[in-house]
């Protein structure tokens, strides 16, 4: 249905759903340096896969967002996984959350790109990697990331306990920022089901491309 000639455009704004501080403060540098007047939500902390995925869903059934970005450590849903796999829970996480995802794929959801999923295999330090280096290497969490951080000198403070500053990563984004704008994201790879305990990944381009950023251009 064509919208009435006056009617006003009502900017809802953008949920963001993630486990993670690093994620939210990632979020708020790209706001930050390409000065985007998007309103980001961020919401409450969730505590497991299955929670943020009934955020998602409740946020999605209200229509509260004109967007929903949901960023996923997929460290995290082994970790779940291994967690239940010598009890008698009911399900196994990773399963359950392969079917999430494949769910959301073949859904409404992505209709308008309303919904946007975005994968770390295993963790958001992974995206830190591919600024230097191409390589789909699997690391199964973020420890075993540290020696080809070190070895590329991301930076200092991304080896210490995380969050113990929030200071600590203040300039992380600015020193990667020349690696970023030589990124080709035709050539990252999406995640991959079938290859998600065998490979590693980062969607994280796609948060480019649904806020419209074009990573080679400073005056936007």
């Amino acid at each position: 249905m064509a919208r009435k000639k006056n009617s006003p455009i009502i900017n809802k704004g953008i949920a963001f759903i993630a486990d993670g501080e690093s994620e939210q403060w990632y979020i708020s540098q790209i706001k930050k340096y390409y000065n985007k007047t998007m309103s980001l939500n961020q919401l409450p902390k969730t505590k497991n896969i299955q929670e943020q995925y009934d955020l998602v869903n409740n946020l999605f059934r209200e229509g509260v967002y004109d967007k929903i970005i949901w960023i996923i450590d997929f460290d995290q849903v082994i970790k779940e996984n291994n967690d239940v796999k010598n009890t008698k829970s009911q399900g196994q996480p990773l399963t359950k959350f392969l079917n999430i995802y494949k769910a959301i794929n073949n859904s409404e959801w992505n209709k308008d790109e309303k919904v946007t999923i975005i994968i770390n295999n295993p963790c958001l330090e992974f995206w830190y990697l591919l600024h230097k280096k191409l390589s789909y290497k699997y690391y199964r969490n973020y420890v075993e990331l540290i020696p080809d951080l070190k070895k590329f000198k991301v930076d200092n403070q991304l080896f210490e306990k995380y969050k113990k500053n929030k200071d600590d990563y203040k300039n992380l984004f600015e020193k990667l920022l020349p690696y970023l704008k030589k990124m080709d994201f035709s050539k990252l790879k999406a995640f991959d089901i079938n290859k998600c305990e065998s490979e590693s990944c980062s969607e994280m381009y796609k948060l480019f491309e649904v806020l419209d950023i074009n990573i080679n251009n400073d005056n936007i």
